[in-house]
Order: structure tokens, then sequence, then C-alpha cells
């Protein structure tokens, strides 16, 4: 398959899908997955260990006994609501919101793709329910994330997503959200919806459901990159349950498959939310994307800020669907 720049068509950003470099061997340093972190001393998240973390906002269920919680994180990446002042400089505003842990269950061990159908239902509703009470506060954004493994990020190793609410939209956040409305004034269609019957048409679909539908987008950041895109364009913090658990579901599932195909076990979940005040505008969307992670970038991705794919998406779906 010829090498090929792809522009990313909900960003702008360019990928460079280069099949021909897959057989390129890889330092041995890279063939080695160091996995989870190393812990030192006691888990914080562990059950009994409550004091350890950040205070306590949400249980559920609602009890003692809680399965999922979420917490204050312990070194904020943003100040506190109440810390958000005027600035008469405009490239300077104070960073105000809150930065929360949701702990993913009891169990130190296994992971989102292992979680079973409680575990998982709890987890999905810990991730909307602290995304609406944050919008509801007034956030101009809300990002929700998951590191796992060394690889993505995680300092951790028992099972967790983060949370930071935003006072300003980040660069990142409003030109996706730009290029969607321009696209929608444009055609009169969701910008997502079309990314979705192109990767029907050009065979990236990886599981699809009454939902919605797990694909290897276009313009992949990482080979098996995978998103997985809601066919109704419902904000995230207002899905119903039933919606809401077969969004888990796909989720775990196109997760396995990703992480299978890719013989990696470190991932990131990145949950792509709209700003506060345009989620609800004509051609807003959101989706949820996978990244497996092999480690950072060599001198062409660095010097380029070029991503280089050496797994064609279409050849990527192709094996996840395989998978059983």
């Amino acid at each position: 398959m010829t090498p090929t720049f792809r522009r990313d068509r909900l960003t702008g950003e360019w990928r460079l899908v280069a099949p021909t470099r897959a057989g390129v061997p890889l330092p041995t340093s890279r063939l080695v997955d160091p996995g989870l972190p190393s812990g030192h001393g006691r888990c914080p998240f562990c059950p009994g260990h409550e004091e350890d973390a950040g205070s306590t906002l949400a249980r559920y269920p609602d009890d003692d006994a809680w399965d999922v919680r979420a917490v204050r994180n312990k070194y904020p990446a943003v100040g506190n609501y109440d810390d958000a002042a005027p600035s008469d400089d405009p490239d300077t505003q104070v960073a105000a919101g809150a930065h929360e842990v949701i702990v993913e269950g009891r169990d130190h061990e296994g992971d989102l793709v292992d979680f079973d159908a409680t575990r998982l239902r709890r987890v999905f509703l810990a991730y909307r329910d602290r995304v609406a009470h944050h919008e509801e506060r007034g956030a101009a954004s809300v990002v929700l994330f998951r590191n796992r493994g060394v690889r993505a990020g995680s300092s951790q190793a028992h099972p967790h997503a983060q949370l930071v609410s935003c006072s300003v939209v980040p660069s990142a956040i409003e030109r996706r959200a730009a290029i969607a409305r321009a696209h929608f004034d444009t055609h009169g269609r969701v910008l997502l919806d079309d990314e979705r019957r192109d990767a029907v048409a050009a065979d990236r679909v990886v599981l699809e459901h009454d939902f919605g539908t797990a694909m290897c987008p276009h313009a992949p950041a990482t080979p098996f990159e995978t998103w997985v895109v809601p066919h109704a364009h419902v904000p995230f913090a207002e899905l119903d349950d039933t919606s809401l658990e077969a969004f888990a579901c796909l989720v775990q599932g196109a997760a396995r498959r990703a992480l299978e195909a890719s013989a990696r076990s470190a991932w990131n979940l990145l949950f792509h939310l709209p700003p506060r005040a345009t989620r609800d505008a004509a051609g807003a969307f959101w989706l949820a994307s996978i990244y497996p992670r092999s480690g950072p970038g060599a001198g062409l991705e660095l010097v380029t800020a070029t991503s280089v794919v050496s797994v064609a998406p279409e050849l990527a779906a192709e094996h996840m669907r395989a998978l059983d």
C-alpha cells in the first residue's frame, strides 16, 4: 500500500500513513512492554485506604460499600472554581475548575476490558454524572480521559480515569468545534455522520450496534486507533441509562480488539466532548477514541509534529473484525 498523507477532518491535522515502514525493526527497549507502574507503599485507591486519596465526591452505589467513586486529585492540574478571577491580561487567566480521579472499582487488578457488566455500568455512570455535574457548575470545557500502563502515562496501577473541568476551552477542543460548525454550515450535515459513512464505504468499521459504531479513522494518530461514535447526537452528559450501557459495551468490545490486534496492553481512552456553550448547537458531536500505546514518537514525528502510522486503518479494521 502506498504511503499517504491523510488529514484528520475533525481537527485539520495531518497524519502520515506509511505501511511501508511496518517491517522496520524497533529498538529492543520498545519491544518490552513495561506494563503498569510499580507500586510504592499502599495503594490510595484500594478499600480501607480512602483517607489516602483526596476527599470523596461521589460513590456508586452511594453507600459505604462503594464500588466506584470520584475523589479530588491530590495533585490537581487546575485550581478550584472559587479561584476564578478577571484578568487584565487577555493571554493569562487563572486555571479554575476541578481535577478529579474516578476510581474504577474496589479491585486493584484488572482493566476496563475485563470488567463485568455491573462494574462497567457503574464506571460509565460515574463518567456521565461527573461530566454533567461540572457542566452544570459552568465549566467552559470538561476533559475526560483514562491512562492505562506506563506507556500511556499512568502513575497508578489501580484502574482509574481522570476528569478536568476547565475555565477556558483548550485550543484543540475549540478547533474541533469550529470545524464541526463550518462543516454543518456548509453542508447541512454533521461531520461525524459523514465520517461514519466514509468508514462504511472504505471498510473501516470494526463493530456496529444500534447505539453507535466502532471504526478506524481515516487519519489515525497511532496504529489501531479506534473511534466509538454515537448514531444520535445527544450530549454525553444527557445519555439515558440504556444508551450509556450500550455505549460502555461498545467501548469495551472495541478496546479488547484494538489491544489484541496491536499486541499492546498500554492504552488511552479519550472522550472528545464539545465546549459546554456549544454542545447543543447544530452540527455538534462527541466521540470516544481508543489509542493503543507503544511509546513516544521518533525524530520524524517530533520534527514535523505529524504522527507516522505503520498500519493502514483499512487493514487495522479488517484485522480487528476477524478477532473473536
